[in-house]
């Protein structure tokens, strides 16, 4: 980090990521968990209800370059996450995953898929969904009731992870 912001990718003049977590206002439905390594909101680019953003803080392309305290806490948060996520909406799964591509900062999008969804709505032809941007998925209200209800279950419970000891 460069100072308290943290520092855009080589490649871009500036990062959403990094604007999104150190805006002056939350964003839409809040900030699910928040400390000075991880963030975890709604997924950013989509109001889909059960889908949730988990991103660094910090300013880094690449799992590779986690620094320890980050890759210690890691797991135990994505664990977290994954039990909201299945208390919320009473999930049998969630999905998880992470490519980097069009956005140069460590984030994972993690999400239930939705109750009652037939097996050819679930897994693989639901991400393509997501990736594609599909419309019919998007409710932004839901997804802010949703996310409410996800903020108190994490605001119940102590901090998912414990301090790491740094040498």
């Amino acid at each position: 980090m460069s100072g308290s912001r943290p520092t855009p990718s080589a490649t871009t003049e500036t990062c959403t990521l990094c604007d999104r977590v150190l805006a002056p206002t939350p964003p839409p439905g809040g900030w699910i968990h928040r400390d000075h390594r991880w963030a975890v909101s709604g997924h950013p680019g989509l109001a889909v209800p059960g889908w949730l953003a988990l991103q660094t803080v910090r300013h880094i392309a690449t799992f590779a370059e986690l620094d320890e305290p980050e890759a210690l806490t890691l797991g135990p948060l994505l664990r977290e996450v994954s039990r909201w996520l299945h208390r919320a909406t009473g999930t049998d799964r969630t999905y998880t995953y992470a490519l980097g591509e069009s956005v140069r900062h460590v984030h994972l999008l993690v999400g239930a898929p939705p109750a009652g969804a037939d097996p050819d709505s679930r897994g693989g032809p639901l991400l393509n969904r997501i990736f594609g941007r599909d419309p019919t998925l998007i409710d932004a209200d839901g997804s802010v009731v949703l996310l409410a209800k996800i903020a108190a279950l994490a605001a119940g419970e102590p901090k998912p992870y414990p301090a790491p000891r740094c040498e």
